[in-house]
């Protein structure tokens, strides 16, 4: 993974991430099983578009519901391997984003030239593409992006994302959710940590 940040006016930037995963060998190529929690025959060595709570098997993350199938906690995302600022949902997990084979991203988001908000409000676009394990996808459906508004508060640790335009698969898979409507498609990150709250507390200047 590589995080790029260009500086075009003073004190703003914009950001790139690319990240890229192959798995030249893997013995379990041919199975129809993603890595997920609660999956007991799952691949091993598999990545996605978009990192949620399911995918998160070891627990390096900070998520308020990692196997949550629906509702508010199910929206929550990390940005980690293709960095997508999608939740499709672990019922999802075989048909979009995931696999075990061949995956690139890219993540482009920059701040606005307005004084105050213009870090707190940005634009961000993702674009990707992953080979599946299975033919069931075709190939149109292999390439997909998205983009939409970030709402950045409390230094960053928290963060909205309200989606604007998605790429026919994305937008397929959400309209095949049961009583859909935008705000599911709405999603958090939340980069707490101990020594992130710390930092908060601290920052916080009493008068």
């Amino acid at each position: 993974m590589t995080v790029i940040r260009i500086g075009f006016i003073k004190r703003k930037r914009v950001e790139t991430r690319i990240f890229t995963s192959f798995f030249p060998l893997n013995s379990q190529r041919n199975s129809s099983f993603i890595a997920a929690r609660g999956v007991h025959s799952f691949t091993r060595g598999s990545v996605g578009l978009s990192y949620q709570g399911y995918m998160d098997a070891t627990n390096e993350n900070f998520f308020f519901g990692r196997t949550a199938p629906e509702g508010i906690w199910s929206q929550q995302i990390a940005e980690f391997q293709g960095g997508f600022h999608v939740a499709n949902g672990v019922a999802q997990r075989g048909n979009f984003g995931n696999t075990n084979t061949f995956l690139v991203a890219v993540n482009l988001s920059m701040d606005l030239p307005f004084p105050k908000v213009g870090r707190i409000i940005r634009p961000y676009v993702d674009l990707g593409y992953f080979k599946p394990s299975s033919d069931l996808i075709p190939k149109s459906e292999q390439t997909a992006f998205t983009s939409g508004i970030q709402l950045r508060l409390l230094r960053n640790y928290l963060q909205f994302n309200f989606p604007v335009f998605h790429s026919s698969n994305i937008r397929t898979l959400y309209q095949s959710q049961d009583s859909h409507n935008y705000f599911k498609e709405i999603t958090f990150t939340c980069r707490f940590s101990p020594v992130s709250l710390i930092n908060i507390i601290n920052s916080i200047k009493l008068n």
